[in-house]
């Protein structure tokens, strides 16, 4: 196996992080490499893995990185972690990501550029982080797809069915595309439903076949989501502008859904361990023993949407004809504004004489 440290050891001048990878050749065929792993060419071979040699991808990431710290490699470096240790791999590699932010964010490819505020002049970085929930040939695909156990009278059972064990018949239809009639709704529900049932059915049987394998999923997605909390509060103390960072919302919600899930198979329907639970990486050189956050606790905006996300999943599961997931939406909405958004959201008609005494411009105006 690839030692990590080789990602975060400095590179000889004239910048600890090197050149930038982008235009190299050897990059170019290591995405090359990974074109078998897309949606659209997993589409033309659906009962079948595709052909794409992660060990040698990883090799070849290793190679690379002695010349450049760059994040689109990185983002790489996780996907293929993830196909050697599942979940616990996703948790190194998430985690190695927040420390290469931390140790080389002023010298990091791709480069900043010259930008009035932080996020702007980071936005190709963010975007080359945003590949990590491209569900189209990313790191979430590569999750959706990926078998997580099989069993012999059910099947495999995928991320994308474990995710899809945790939602709601609500939250389904709330997911399902707009302008479809009544017909392609109840087929899509019963679909959804019944793939439910298979997928928990499933996680009963796992619990009581090889309990040593759920705990162990469940474990590695708690590293997972912990280290994913790690990356994002790593980014957003670089390029947050008034309060707000960068989260990976596609991501959360996809292993907190699977967290869910396997939560209700163990025995007992035991809740999901705490976060810190199981360690955020396989290797203890990577284990983000930094984190400042007791599980649970609310240190962030984005920890605010995150309970609020929970909120919302909680009762759209247990009571859908209630009206708190309306509100707890409007209240997620109104996370990241700021004093003013807040009075117009609440309080549109008071607006105008809090902006007379506060002498705030208006908008609208200019």
């Amino acid at each position: 196996m690839v030692s990590l440290d080789a990602f975060l050891s400095p590179i000889p001048a004239p910048s600890p992080s090197g050149i930038d990878l982008r235009n190299d050749v050897r990059f170019h065929a290591l995405e090359r490499l990974l074109l078998p792993a897309t949606r659209a060419a997993r589409a033309q071979t659906p009962d079948s893995d595709p052909a794409v040699d992660w060990d040698e991808a990883l090799r070849q990431c290793e190679d690379l990185a002695a010349e450049g710290r760059d994040l689109r490699l990185l983002v790489i470096v996780v996907r293929a972690l993830a196909q050697a240790e599942g979940f616990r791999g996703v948790a190194s590699g998430l985690t190695l990501i927040a420390r290469s932010i931390e140790d080389y964010w002023p010298s990091l490819h791709p480069e900043l550029r010259d930008r009035p505020s932080p996020r702007e002049a980071a936005v190709r970085r963010i975007n080359a982080l945003f590949q990590l929930e491209n569900e189209e040939d990313g790191l979430l695909c590569d999750l959706s797809h990926m078998g997580m156990f099989s069993l012999r009278a059910l099947g495999r059972v995928t991320g994308a069915d474990l995710a899809a064990g945790g939602l709601s018949r609500t939250a389904f239809l709330n997911e399902v595309p707009t302008g479809l009639g009544e017909p392609e709704k109840a087929a899509l529900t019963a679909q959804h439903e019944a793939r439910v049932a298979r997928v928990r059915t499933a996680c009963r049987a796992l619990a009581a076949e090889d309990p040593g394998r759920l705990a162990d999923l469940v474990e590695g997605v708690a590293a997972a989501r912990e280290a994913l909390g790690l990356l994002e509060d790593r980014l957003s103390a670089q390029v947050a502008e008034n309060g707000t960072g960068v989260g990976f919302a596609r991501l959360g919600r996809f292993l907190e859904r699977i967290a869910g899930t396997l939560g209700q198979g163990a025995p007992g329907g035991a809740a999901q361990p705490e976060a810190g639970a199981g360690g955020a990486a396989s290797d203890p050189g990577l284990a983000p023993s930094q984190v400042a956050n007791v599980p649970g606790t609310v240190g962030s905006r984005q920890d605010v949407e995150r309970m609020l996300d929970r909120i919302i999943e909680f009762y759209e599961r247990t009571e859908p004809a209630s009206p708190i997931p309306l509100l707890a939406r409007r209240m997620r909405r109104m996370v990241p504004m700021n004093f003013l958004q807040l009075m117009e959201e609440m309080a549109p008609s008071g607006l105008k004489e809090v902006r007379n005494l506060t002498g705030a411009a208006d908008d609208k105006s200019r």
